[in-house]
């Protein structure tokens, strides 16, 4: 059994959730943004903005679909969330309202030691007077060096979408395959969106969603990759439901970490990638 590294409060604004070979970072006062996602010292996550946009860092979380004026609602993208860490180990953070939105975000970091795993829990709170409806929508932004596989829903679409090939039931995208800025939607059909990043492996587990429960104009698994690929977003989305006043909507994510076994070639269409993604998820 992994054991949770303690103090859970490093001292310098940062919440980290430490086990095995697990390193994860979190920065309540940069919109409870998961800042850092390493595994035995190799980070995953971009940690510089880029040229399009200068905090392009992290993993972050949009209500979908993107009607909202550019740039992210604050109180829900990159203002301050309070903080608390339970007994239990767990980090829970709550962020302000966003008028523009009628919603209040928080979210729920937590260790799954038996797994080896990590559990995202992301809320939305409607504050307003009406109904609103929304989806909920996690965007990572990792080197655009990698590939990214999930089980195929449907083929991938988009007016500029990334370059993609569909191998083994799964649907593959290698972000150097397109010049250019590119944006991919895709619907997916095993509940599982994964990036390759070398010889490591980010694997986000998710509720299957069909195609007809996502947000308008918007896809359960979406890549995003900018102009000077100096980053991606491996991107995944929950139903689009309907909140009344006061009503609050829950969805669960969970990030496995792990390292390629000696043998497994880290290569677009590789069966024993998709069999390595099988057993970690058993």
């Amino acid at each position: 059994m992994l054991t949770l590294k303690q103090p859970i409060a490093r001292g310098d604004g940062k919440l980290v959730l430490e086990f095995g070979s697990t390193y994860f970072e979190v920065a309540p006062d940069h919109g409870a943004r998961v800042t850092s996602l390493r595994h035995a010292g190799v980070e995953l996550l971009t940690q510089t903005g880029a040229s399009n946009y200068a905090d392009a860092v992290g993993s972050t979380f949009w209500p979908s679909p993107q009607t909202w004026p550019w740039p992210p609602p604050a109180e829900i993208d990159n203002g301050k969330y309070t903080a608390r860490i339970v007994a239990t180990g767990a980090i829970t953070l709550e962020g302000e309202s966003n008028p523009d939105t009628s919603l209040k975000v928080s979210k729920t970091f937590s260790a799954d030691l038996a797994r080896d795993a990590l559990r995202l829990e992301y809320a939305m709170t409607n504050t307003g007077t009406e109904s609103v409806k929304w989806a909920p929508w996690e965007i990572t932004r990792m080197p655009a060096t990698g590939l990214a596989f999930w089980p195929t829903g449907g083929e991938p679409y988009g007016s500029q979408p990334l370059a993609s090939q569909a191998a083994l039931g799964h649907s593959w995208c290698d972000p150097s395959q397109t010049a250019g800025e590119g944006k991919l939607f895709a619907d997916g059909a095993g509940g599982y969106l994964a990036y390759l990043l070398g010889d490591r492996l980010l694997v986000k587990q998710f509720q299957d969603q069909p195609a007809s429960a996502v947000a308008p104009g918007e896809a359960e698994i979406e890549l995003y990759v900018n102009p000077d690929h100096s980053y991606i977003e491996v991107e995944n989305q929950g139903a689009f439901a309907s909140l009344a006043p006061g009503q609050t909507v829950r969805w669960q994510v969970a990030w496995y970490v792990r390292q390629l076994p000696a043998g497994v070639v880290p290569r677009l269409g590789n069966p024993d990638l998709i069999a390595f993604v099988a057993q970690t998820l058993e």
